[in-house]
């Protein structure tokens, strides 16, 4: 009888092997968090993923929503006393023009609408579930950040009139 050659195995075959050795490998045990640290924890998340996901867009989102609802009401520049225009007012000429028909669904003011509103939403539902645990401290701190999420809701839903009577009007971008 002849020995037969050791077998090879091909890249794919090392990895499966290789895998199914570190499947069986226990983790090491998670040191669990007390809740008022676990907590604080979700309201740094929640308020660095506002601040960095939502708070610029939302803003450039008002600010488009307002100069599309100024286009549609054709507002005129205000003049002073002294014949000059006054600053931050709004005219039909000076707001860009919006393309009709044309960009994608998710360019549309409707839909921007409800992504936000949608957000903001499950924000205010992570928050939810942080308890104080009688963490004066802690109970402070969710309160304030409910209240700054609240607050955005409202000026989101506050837009909401607005995006109708633009998207009844044709203007959706």
């Amino acid at each position: 009888m002849s020995a037969s050659p050791p077998p090879v195995y091909s890249h794919l075959e090392r990895v499966k092997t290789t895998n199914l050795h570190a499947r069986n490998t226990p983790e090491p045990p998670a040191v669990p968090l007390d809740p008022v640290t676990a907590g604080n924890n979700l309201i740094d998340q929640i308020n660095t993923e506002f601040k960095e996901d939502y708070e610029v867009p939302l803003n450039k989102f008002f600010n488009t929503v307002d100069l599309r609802y100024a286009e549609l009401k054709g507002e005129q520049e205000e003049v002073g006393p002294d014949g000059e225009k006054k600053a931050g007012t709004i005219t039909r000429e000076s707001t860009p023009k919006s393309p009709r028909g044309k960009g994608s669904y998710k360019e549309k003011l409707g839909y921007q609408y409800l992504f936000y509103n949608e957000h903001l939403l499950a924000m205010l539902m992570k928050l939810d579930t942080v308890e104080s645990q009688g963490d004066e401290k802690l109970r402070i701190r969710r309160k304030e950040t409910i209240k700054f999420v609240q607050g955005y809701c409202k000026k989101l839903d506050a837009c909401n009139a607005k995006v109708k009577e633009l998207s009844k009007a044709g203007i959706e971008f």
